[in-house]
């Protein structure tokens, strides 16, 4: 807790203190209540609040203390930087901004407002503004962990993969036990084509951290891709245990499954991830797929007109239906469908030249059928 100079901790104080020192931030908050009835004006006993609400994740009353204390100290900067990190976890980034602006016209961010002005701009998805916010609070301390994975995170999040991966190296030369970063660094090398490293990174993320059911996720596709279903297997039901309700590890155990063409027990998976995340167009894509592996093809159609609802400019959504028309030989349908898919993005997607062109030679158009066909090979080949 960041104190201010005073005579002397009051009796309640005191032990506000004490109970924050041993992380009993439940007690430490009741003192320090009480000891702001007995002085109102208590900066010490503000600053704590400030601080020990935003620990338990009472935001708005860390935000409504953080403003009290702006008016009673003149604006001081622990109190305006924790106005602004209050604002952002309240979900209300341009406020977060307007506090910073206000405090920077007479006085310098120092780096963690300049962090705290990074998150909100990421927050509003301007990512440039983001960057330059958390190279500002680099500059200011170069030693300071979050802006460096602050920012790496959106450099990963603009494909600029070889400055995320610089950015959580930083990290780890910083704090080389912070498990999560591995991770982090292992999805960094995986989208820029780097496999091993991330498998090595995934690897050490679990060793630091074997609870840390995302990289086990993480690692568990890396072995689908290899073909290693066994070990991919394990690690998707190991998450699970650790982590029941994360509907992107049952989505990836349902891809590792259909596969294997084990269409039931995908199905299951596939129906478990839309019942934690039911607005997933590619879950509904993934569930139409399989539906279709097995020949259950009114659940295969459901799932893939829900793709086309929630996704309508989604060409895969398109195929998979095209793809069930196809299956129960409804090739006019079909043929429709894939039309109309190939229609969203006639020049990238080469997967419903493909299929359309297998509809025309049932139709008995073979000089559509290998139009589309080089039309499949000559996108395919970009």
């Amino acid at each position: 807790i960041t104190t201010f100079a005073q005579p002397k901790l009051s009796p309640l104080e005191q032990e506000g203190t004490n109970f924050f020192k041993e992380g009993n931030n439940t007690n430490a908050i009741a003192s320090f209540e009480k000891a702001l009835v007995q002085s109102p004006n208590s900066l010490y006993s503000i600053n704590a609040l400030t601080t020990l609400y935003h620990n338990v994740k009472e935001e708005q009353k860390a935000y409504d203390m953080a403003d009290k204390g702006i008016k009673l100290s003149g604006n001081a900067a622990n109190f305006v930087y924790a106005k602004a990190r209050a604002a952002t976890f309240l979900n209300n980034a341009k406020d977060a901004l307007s506090i910073i602006e206000n405090y920077s016209a007479k006085n310098k961010a120092d780096y963690m407002l300049l962090f705290v002005k990074g998150n909100a701009y990421n927050q509003l998805n301007d990512k440039q503004q983001a960057l330059s916010a958390y190279t500002q609070s680099i500059t200011n301390n170069q030693e300071f962990f979050n802006s460096y994975f602050e920012r790496a995170k959106v450099f990963a999040d603009l494909q600029r993969y070889p400055q995320a991966i610089k950015d959580y190296e930083k990290c780890i030369e910083l704090d080389k036990d912070y498990a999560d970063v591995y991770n982090y660094l292992g999805v960094a090398y995986l989208l820029s084509g780097n496999v091993e490293a991330a498998l090595t990174n995934y690897n050490i993320c679990i060793a630091l951290n074997p609870k840390q059911s995302y990289a086990i996720t993480n690692r568990g596709g890396v072995y689908r891709d290899k073909l290693d279903f066994q070990k991919a297997n394990n690690d998707f039901e190991t998450s699970i245990n650790i982590n029941p309700n994360d509907g992107n590890t049952y989505f990836e155990y349902a891809c590792s499954l259909d596969k294997t063409k084990n269409y039931v027990k995908a199905a299951e998976m596939i129906n478990k991830a839309l019942a934690l995340k039911p607005n997933r167009a590619l879950f509904y894509i993934k569930k139409s797929s399989i539906y279709n592996g097995f020949d259950k093809y009114d659940d295969a159609m459901v799932a893939a007109d829900k793709a086309v609802e929630l996704e309508p400019k989604n060409p895969e959504g398109f195929l998979l239906k095209a793809v069930t028309y196809y299956n129960q030989e409804k090739f006019n349908d079909a043929l429709i469908t894939a039309t109309n898919g190939i229609a969203i993005q006639p020049n990238n997607y080469y997967l419903l030249f493909s299929l359309r062109a297998s509809i025309y030679r049932k139709l008995n158009n073979i000089t559509a059928a290998n139009a589309d066909d080089a039309k499949a090979k000559e996108l395919a080949a970009k």
